[in-house]
């Protein structure tokens, strides 16, 4: 599977007002997605590797961003500044993009409507 959406909570470190967040690009999907398309899988009987990805190819601190400022609407506070830190080798480019996954529907946008 891709990363998911809500890894995002667990990679970010808290400054004060700051989250740190690693710049890297992803194809992330929701955990629930992921868990029902290989249970799709299981339950076709298929074999050998089966990848999963979200529809959208995006950066994690990007995703970070929007998931701050939903949860600041839905609070009505200010958003917390989200810093990317830029990681070497791979997952600065697109080493964590799967070269042809299955795709997920939901999107970003409609994943943050449900947290």
């Amino acid at each position: 599977s891709a990363q998911w959406f809500e890894l995002v909570d667990t990679m970010t470190i808290k400054a004060g007002p700051l989250r740190f967040v690693p710049k890297m690009r992803v194809q992330a999907l929701a955990v629930t997605e992921a868990a029902r398309m290989m249970a799709e899988a299981i339950d076709a009987r298929e074999r050998g590797t089966i990848e999963v990805a979200g529809p959208e190819i995006s950066d994690f601190s990007e995703i970070a961003r929007r998931l701050a400022a939903a949860r600041a609407g839905k609070t009505g506070t200010k958003p917390p500044k989200v810093v990317g830190i830029p990681l070497p080798g791979p997952m600065a480019r697109d080493g964590l993009i799967p070269p042809s996954p299955r795709m997920s529907d939901v999107t970003v946008d409609e994943w943050l409507q449900t947290v």
